[in-house]
């Protein structure tokens, strides 16, 4: 992902002149972007200044996503979607989903096993079982 932050040679399309400090620094810098999401809310905003400030590419493109990033993520005052919304790390923490992947695999189940415009008894004989195995499970 560095080689789209990081400025190019002007009379060359690869970046093959950039030194791997730089392309290490750019490294941190984006994936410190994808950690965030792993962190408790309460330090988000202060590592994310902190990972600004020591790996910000020098690029008009990556002031450009720090920016976003915090407009619409990372500032709890005035972002579009609040820290609570997107972040995963108390569900890491105890171990539930981190996506809606097994509705899916359920949704995917319940149409393979079960027509597209059920009468309401094909209903009730497919759905009355698979609730009480809910309601076992929970227990």
């Amino acid at each position: 992902m560095s080689r789209h932050f990081l400025p190019r040679n002007a009379n060359s399309n690869s970046n093959n002149d950039i030194s791997h400090a730089e392309r290490k620094k750019a490294d941190h810098w984006f994936l410190g972007a994808i950690g965030l999401a792993l962190i408790p809310t309460n330090i988000v905003e202060s590592i994310w200044a902190d990972i600004m400030d020591l790996y910000t590419p020098e690029d008009v493109n990556a002031t450009e996503f720090n920016d976003y990033l915090v407009q619409t993520y990372v500032d709890s005052d005035t972002s579009l979607y609040g820290i609570d919304i997107w972040k995963v790390y108390d569900a890491v923490i105890n171990d539930l989903p981190r996506t809606n992947n097994h509705v899916g695999g359920y949704n995917s189940r319940l149409e393979s096993n079960f027509p597209k415009h059920p009468h309401m008894s094909e209903l009730q004989l497919f759905i009355v079982p698979r609730s009480q195995d809910t309601l076992i499970s929970f227990e």
